[in-house]
């Protein structure tokens, strides 16, 4: 299956990434120790994002929002440690928060789909799928649309939600020009377990996918924001870098 590819050159924003919030007054400042963003991957659909990362380095990734309070917590976080990611949003929450997602862009950080309600979409019908897709999509999309100069936006990437997928929905994506983002790493936060063990289960998953991977997290869950501030403190000390994916068009939202 088609999946990602195509490196851009290296990109650093150490010295330059800073986030706003709904309030334009308010600036959140990289610390002076942050991670970063070591470069950025563009993805095509025809080479798998595992096979684009060097050794020890990850891509993170959060599924389910965008979570009234916990996504903006996520947020403010990233923007402290100089950290861009990627959101898998649910349609239906993207339609009751709006203004979240157009932070989420306008931190410019990627978007993408991860169905209308997130159903298993290897149960439904074909055409039940497809609905579920698009209308989680266009729900992203509009909402985008609303930042000035973001009008023609379009979701290019998309998640699966439970990661089930079968040869009909495989051949769905490639008709409507999405790219699966597949996980090596979930910290397994949807269980209800505390932080320390989801970082910890994380690190045993990037230790079995060889030292590299996507990282899969939860905004919705409550423990979005410890978990990576727990986890990017870790990343850092055990020598990782954080790297960013983007879809082929349109680029990423910059400020």
């Amino acid at each position: 299956m088609k999946r990602l590819s195509l490196l851009v050159p290296l990109f650093m924003i150490m010295s330059a990434c800073t986030g706003q919030t709904d309030d334009p007054n308010r600036v959140i400042e990289c610390l002076p120790d942050a991670i970063g963003t070591s470069r950025q991957i563009t993805l095509d659909g025809s080479v798998a994002t595992m096979d684009l990362l060097r050794d020890h380095e990850v891509v993170l990734t959060y599924d389910d929002g965008p979570h009234v309070h916990e996504t903006q917590r996520v947020l403010d976080e990233l923007s402290r440690q100089c950290v861009k990611a990627t959101f898998f949003l649910r349609g239906d929450n993207a339609s009751r928060n709006r203004s979240l997602v157009r932070l989420i862009r306008q931190r410019g950080h990627a978007l993408g789909g991860h169905s209308w309600s997130h159903p298993d979409l290897i149960r439904l019908s074909p055409s039940e799928a497809r609905d579920q897709i698009l209308r989680g999509n266009q729900a992203i999309e509009n909402a985008v649309h609303t930042i000035p100069g973001d009008e023609d936006f379009t979701i290019r990437l998309f998640r699966f939600p439970f990661l089930h997928i079968n040869d009909d929905l495989d051949q769905q994506m490639s008709q409507l020009g999405l790219i699966p983002v597949w996980v090596q790493a979930d910290g397994a936060d949807w269980s209800g377990i505390p932080a320390e063990e989801i970082v910890e289960r994380i690190f045993i998953n990037l230790e079995r996918a060889g030292g590299k991977g996507v990282i899969l997290l939860h905004p919705p869950t409550g423990t979005a924001e410890d978990s990576t501030r727990m986890l990017i403190r870790q990343l850092k000390s055990e020598g990782y870098s954080i790297v960013a994916i983007n879809p082929p068009e349109p680029p990423a939202y910059t400020h």
